[in-house]
């Protein structure tokens, strides 16, 4: 994957023309599943936001919890040799999954190699199918706010690679100039862009535009 252009809307969101070599989003991640870091990529639709009250109700939950957390008095006396003891189990378990962490990804990492190998020979020859015009190369746009989350993710292919660069530079320019979200069917200026390449949008889901299933 090749990021092209990133555009920053005086909204802080993140907008990246992006010309993808895989054709399809990876599924299997060896390598990050002992970390847990098994990373997304699909639109997130903004979480509904809280009411006052809930958020009063839920401040009110917070001091109260921690009140009946704190420790007083004589419970030190007691609760002390408790405390060690769980810091010292807590270390434990701690190092016994880091460990297991290590002999995980040790087991995996033949798969991830086999992987490697796997996309290097299947991107010479989609490489070469792209070249001679026999396949599509794809391009995503896609905006990003804090915390890395999509809000917008649209997936598009034309024909050739010359092709798919030319239209990334031509859409990159005019999210700058505009200053406006991306929208393949609304805005007449992308459609237009869109048009003269060729490009057919595979799918395209956003918070600010109705999403459109993959055809």
């Amino acid at each position: 994957m090749t990021a092209l252009v990133q555009v920053i809307h005086p909204d802080n969101h993140v907008w990246t023309v992006t010309r993808r070599f895989a054709p399809w989003q990876r599924v299997i991640q060896p390598v990050n599943i002992p970390t847990g870091d098994y990373k997304r990529y699909r639109f997130a639709p903004p979480r509904p936001r809280r009411t006052p009250a809930e958020w009063r109700h839920e401040r009110r939950d917070q001091r109260k919890s921690q009140h009946d957390r704190e420790i007083r008095g004589w419970q030190w006396l007691y609760l002390a040799p408790l405390l060690l003891v769980a810091g010292l189990a807590g270390q434990a378990l701690e190092a016994l999954v880091v460990g297991l962490q290590i002999l995980v990804w040790l087991v995996l990492l033949p798969f991830a190699l086999l992987e490697v190998i796997a996309l290097l020979v299947r991107e010479m020859v989609l490489g070469a199918l792209r070249l001679t015009g026999l396949a599509r190369a794809r391009v995503d746009v896609v905006c990003r706010a804090a915390g890395e989350r999509i809000l917008s993710l649209s997936v598009l292919t034309v024909r050739g690679s010359g092709t798919a660069g030319q239209l990334a530079k031509a859409l990159s320019d005019h999210l700058w100039k505009v200053q406006r979200p991306f929208d393949p069917y609304r805005d007449p200026v992308t459609v237009a862009l869109l048009s003269r390449a060729g490009t057919h949008v595979v799918r395209h889901h956003s918070v600010w535009s109705p999403s459109v299933p993959a055809s």
